[in-house]
């Protein structure tokens, strides 16, 4: 579809810069990041003359401070494109300074260029978002439980030369409170699952192979959107940075194919912990693995091969609607 207005969005907590440019005119107005604001932005690009439903917003996906915006606008029908911050740097080439008004330019600029190829957004599942924010915090309890370890293991230390005792029951207290709290966040992520059906089959049917756990599974569904936002297992290993890449150049360059370093790393942590899971407990996995350090492979190279591999195996239940069958060897 071609448009008459791209307005390019650049949002931060409180206000956001908005641009527009159109073939007669282009102009640029801050607002406040609500409801009101957002009200006000159509009326502006209303007195300016341009029809809003032939117009493409277009934001940085910057999560949760673009998902109002993006939700109000949807809501009313309007396109919505959330393009991804990378893809509008490179786009643009070299940039000196920096302001917020100049981003806003910028992005409607990209949008303008790019709107054929650019997806409309749609908002998540409910449950898949409050999925998510369960996810956040649980996170969050889990890096305060790694932190209070190491500060307990250290007390413990200093303990062989000073009394300690009042610290370490401290700490054990506070951890024990930790691991209370983690576990009634999982006992809502679980009853959360259990009131769709749709959620709670597919986690049932990512639990059903060998390395991928609960949280292995809601972290798969959260990622994927339910497996509604990709529809290959290529692009989401790409997306979680366990693809390889060649890198060469003429007859000089010849450097090893490896991943590549834009990716989501949380994705990648908790596929290598599921990997490291897998290969101890599939034979199939368990193999391949021992064979490839045979061959004189390197153990982060077959462990990123076995994160593939995974993957692929997620998307094909999920794809087949049925549990994963484990082969006898």
């Amino acid at each position: 579809m071609n448009y008459s207005c791209y307005v390019g969005i650049d949002v931060s907590k409180s206000v956001f810069d908005a641009y527009f440019i159109s073939s007669s005119k282009s102009s640029h107005k801050a607002f406040p990041n609500t409801e009101e604001g957002f009200a006000h932005l159509l009326e502006w690009l209303g007195i300016n003359g341009e029809d809003v439903h032939n117009t493409l917003f277009c934001a940085e996906n910057m999560g949760d401070y673009v998902l109002d915006l993006s939700v109000w606008l949807y809501s009313r029908e309007l396109p919505v494109a959330m393009a991804c911050p990378l893809d509008i740097k490179k786009s643009l080439g070299i940039q000196r300074g920096k302001t917020d008004r100049v981003d806003a330019l910028k992005i409607a600029r990209y949008a303008k260029k790019n709107h054929s190829e650019l997806p409309l957004f749609t908002p998540k599942e409910e449950a898949v978002e409050q999925l998510k924010s369960w996810m956040i915090i649980r996170n969050q309890l889990v890096k305060q439980q790694t932190a209070l370890l190491k500060i307990l293991r250290g007390q413990k230390l200093q303990g062989k030369h000073y009394d300690k005792t009042s610290q370490v029951s401290f700490l054990t207290e506070r951890l024990d409170r930790l691991k209370l709290e983690i576990k009634q966040v999982e006992k809502q992520m679980g009853e959360l699952m259990a009131e769709h059906s749709s959620i709670q089959k597919n986690s049932r049917l990512l639990e059903s192979i060998p390395g991928i756990g609960f949280i292995n599974a809601c972290m798969l569904i959260c990622a994927t959107h339910n497996f509604n936002k990709f529809n290959d297992h290529r692009k989401f290993a790409c997306y979680s940075g366990i693809a390889p890449f060649e890198y060469s150049s003429g007859s000089s360059v010849r450097g090893k194919t490896k991943v590549s370093p834009i990716a989501n790393k949380k994705i990648k942590v908790y596929l290598t912990s599921a990997a490291i899971t897998a290969v101890r407990w599939d034979e199939q996995l368990k193999k391949y693995y021992l064979r490839k350090i045979g061959e004189g492979k390197h153990k982060a190279s077959v462990l990123n091969a076995v994160k593939a591999k995974l993957v692929a195996r997620c998307f094909a239940v999920i794809k087949r609607q049925q549990p994963f069958v484990k082969l006898d060897y």
